[in-house]
């Protein structure tokens, strides 16, 4: 398994148990195909949200289709702001650059997207979890599963409406 795709497994768990819209929140080689891809054999839409500008050109090759759109975030408080009335099968949180991370001393957006878009989905796909400063109040959903492989960047699924974790034969933790 390539590191930078250690969340893959998760996010077509997290899509195999939902309905609805996904929103893809970093784009990359591991998500933004395999999330394209799963779309155009379906009857749901992607979006796809990206603050660097590198990736964000990257995904040319695959607009312009329509079911998939495309966003290049400048402000993420703004982007906020207009996903408010917005409900998603699935979000995943995969963003923040290398360089955003070094800045602010951590994957600040991160927690704080994962936050957000708890009670405006069925779940949350968030990679790279093994990093606390991922970790927000996303923590303490109702329900959490956190795939962690040997060696690699950890995954957590996140929900507070959909019990994935009895659709995928496992036990609450004090259940």
């Amino acid at each position: 398994m390539n590191p930078y795709g250690s969340h893959q497994g998760p996010l077509c768990i997290a899509l195999g148990l939902t309905k609805g819209p996904i929103l893809e929140l970093g784009t990359g080689r591991y998500s933004t195909q395999l999330l394209h891809d799963h779309c155009a054999g379906t009857s749901r839409s992607l979006v796809s949200c990206e603050e660097s500008a590198r990736w964000y050109v990257a995904l040319g090759p695959l607009m312009p289709e329509p079911f998939h759109d495309a966003f290049h975030i400048t402000n993420w408080d703004a982007f906020l702001e207009r996903m408010e009335p917005y409900r998603w099968g699935v979000v995943l949180v995969d963003s923040e650059t290398p360089e955003t991370v070094r800045e602010n001393g951590g994957y600040v957006w991160r927690a704080k997207l994962a936050d957000f878009f708890l009670k405006r989905s069925d779940i949350v796909v968030v990679h790279d979890t093994e990093d606390p400063s991922t970790h927000g109040e996303w923590t303490k959903a109702k329900y959490l599963w956190t795939f962690k492989p040997k060696g690699l960047p950890w995954t957590s699924m996140v929900s507070e409406s959909l019990d994935f974790l009895s659709l995928m034969g496992l036990k609450k933790i004090g259940d």
